[in-house]
């Protein structure tokens, strides 16, 4: 088992366990990018997963798209396990003798990975402001009805928790047996021990292999997750939001639109009928905390991580209120 850095170092000399990537969120996506290069894993041995259609392409090629079917919503739905998550982990197990999972936190997908018996060790990547919450390690056991309890206490929060609620009740996010927590910042992880924190402090190698695209575009607005709306209020918020920014300004989607086809398209019509700035919207391959190294940026949007991360990379976030 992995349990600390010098045990990861170790296993990619040895050269023979697979490492798969969750790719969330362009964060996710950033961090994995600092974590191969750092310890200079094989190109041949990585993995990635994407989800909420993340772009995958500045990681790797060598992608498991996991399958999205009614079974597996059923089984969510009625029984809190995910089939998705069982069926990706069968395709792992085939292609691994062993393998190293990293992910953002112990979803239903991840769950299943874990319970692997090829599954030799597992790490987090800061990801946005669940990585800033005051979560403690949970105990993770490979036991079915303890799981199951687990996802029974997620569930009641989910239905129980405010939209515009930005903590949630349930704690049980980042497991004990973890070997290592990769960050940027000293804020992530605020209860996590400190001597399996892993922070990067060097971004060289993310200048020297990210091509920026939203050079001379300084003016950036965030938009929130549509989980924020209000059913009836879509236009409302949206058009809010567009007030708020500065003609020509580019605007960054949070990933939920861009798993959710309907979210975009419905976000997408009314952006479509109010844009009177000439406003634009970034592809979801731009990873934001990558373009602000190049250029300073001025951000603007209602509550998220990127009010932490724009001044630690020396641009501005200003606040606004739309919901």
């Amino acid at each position: 088992m992995v349990k600390n850095i010098i045990d990861l170092k170790n296993t990619i000399k040895n050269n023979n366990c697979n490492h798969i990537f969750f790719l969330t969120s362009p964060i996710v996506v950033y961090i994995s990018k600092l974590i191969i290069e750092e310890f200079a894993i094989p190109k041949n041995r990585i993995l990635v997963v994407p989800f909420r259609n993340t772009d995958t392409n500045y990681i790797s090629n060598n992608i498991i798209n996991p399958d999205y079917t009614l079974i597996d919503r059923v089984i969510k739905k009625y029984f809190l396990f995910s089939y998705q998550g069982y069926q990706l982990r069968k395709k792992i197990e085939n292609l691994s003798e062993q393998f190293i999972l990293y992910c953002d936190w112990d979803n239903r997908e991840a769950n299943e990975l874990l319970n692997s018996k090829k599954c030799i060790g597992n790490a987090y990547i800061e990801e946005g402001q669940l990585s800033f919450h005051k979560f403690y390690a949970y105990e993770f056991k490979k036991n079915r009805i303890s799981q199951w309890r687990r996802w029974v206490r997620w569930n009641n929060n989910v239905k129980n928790m405010p939209q515009d609620a930005d903590i949630p009740l349930f704690r049980e996010i980042f497991n004990d047996n973890a070997f290592a927590f990769f960050t940027i910042t000293k804020k992530a992880f605020p209860y996590i021990e400190e001597g399996k924190k892993y922070i990067f402090n060097d971004f060289t190698i993310i200048k020297k292999t990210y091509k920026p695209k939203i050079l001379g575009k300084k003016n950036i607005g965030i938009m929130c997750s549509p989980r924020r709306f209000k059913t009836n209020n879509w236009d409302k918020y949206i058009k809010d939001f567009i007030n708020f920014l500065p003609n020509k300004s580019v605007i960054k989607l949070h990933p939920a639109y861009f798993s959710n086809q309907e979210y975009l398209d419905k976000f997408m019509d009314i952006f479509k009928d109010n844009n009177f700035k000439n406003l634009s919207i970034c592809d979801n391959s731009i990873i934001l905390e990558a373009e602000m190294l190049f250029e300073k940026k001025v951000l603007y949007g209602p509550m998220t991580s990127l009010n932490t991360y724009a001044p630690f990379l020396g641009s501005k976030f200003i606040d606004i209120t739309i919901y």
